[in-house]
């Protein structure tokens, strides 16, 4: 009787292990199609479009910078936050369409 139930444990547990596995498996797939599909939609596919990210001396301090938009040929606007919240409250300030 004990190496019945040992046996069903074995199974239960190997069973359980590979379920999981498997779902490890379909999440890190689903992160990937979805990174893909992101990067997709926010690729500028213009000709005269502009996507660039660099270190640049700000104060003496380099400071991580990024650059992008439709329009080569529109202003960079530079402000600074401390904690970046800005870019979302201004960014429609500085915005041609």
């Amino acid at each position: 009787m004990a190496r019945k139930l040992w046996r069903v444990a074995k199974i239960s547990v190997l069973s359980f292990l590979g379920l999981l596995i498997i779902l490890i498996l379909c999440a890190v797939s689903y992160r990937a199609i979805r990174q893909h599909q992101y990067a997709a939609t926010l690729a500028i596919h213009t000709p005269n479009g502009i996507d660039e990210a660099m270190f640049v001396p700000i104060g003496g301090i380099n400071q991580w910078i990024t650059i992008r938009g439709q329009n080569r040929d529109n202003p960079v606007v530079q402000f600074g936050s401390h904690d970046g919240r800005a870019a979302n409250e201004y960014e429609s300030e500085f915005t041609r369409t």
